[in-house]
């Protein structure tokens, strides 16, 4: 995707999938800087975390999962700690299952079975909502929506 400040692009490639972990990713929105900051230092945190844990094994892993909630944690701490312009959806799967998080920019976070953040929300929402998935949905038939809702949410924000 790219990152936009007011009709110009700022960068053209910039990412808005960030993987914090093995089992554990983050789509940010708002402030592509600081989102990318926040990403990298969870991704950093969650890493230094798993090494300090395997600090005795002769093979430490180079990444590993984490509990998806420790990642919340710390990328909420993030976003309470200064005044930033970014939020968060925070996905992933642990030991506790499948997750799925709103990180608002004020750090506070919901759960939810499907979400959508930043300017092109409405769009993908609406999306979601006319696929009429239901918890017995097949992984490709979930997996399409999912697909179809981010086009959407590209098409609803010309910035994007």
């Amino acid at each position: 995707s790219r990152a936009t400040q007011d009709g110009v692009v700022a960068d053209a490639f910039c990412d808005k999938l960030h993987k914090l972990a093995d089992n554990c990713w983050a789509g940010g929105c708002g402030a592509a800087a600081d989102a990318d900051e926040v990403a990298r230092l969870v991704a950093l945190d969650l890493r230094s975390r798993r090494l300090g844990e395997h600090a005795c094994d002769a093979a430490a892993p180079r990444a590993a999962n984490c509990r998806v909630a420790e990642a919340a944690g710390l990328v909420t701490a993030r976003l309470r700690s200064a005044p930033l312009g970014c939020g968060f959806l925070l996905g992933g799967v642990d030991s506790r299952g499948a997750c799925l998080l709103r990180v608002e920019p004020d750090g506070a976070s919901t759960n939810s079975a499907y979400a959508s953040m930043g300017s092109g929300q409405m769009a993908a929402v609406a999306t979601l909502e006319a696929s009429r998935l239901g918890p017995d949905a097949s992984r490709s038939r979930a997996i399409d929506a999912v697909r179809r809702a981010v086009e959407a949410g590209v098409r609803g924000d010309t910035g994007s």
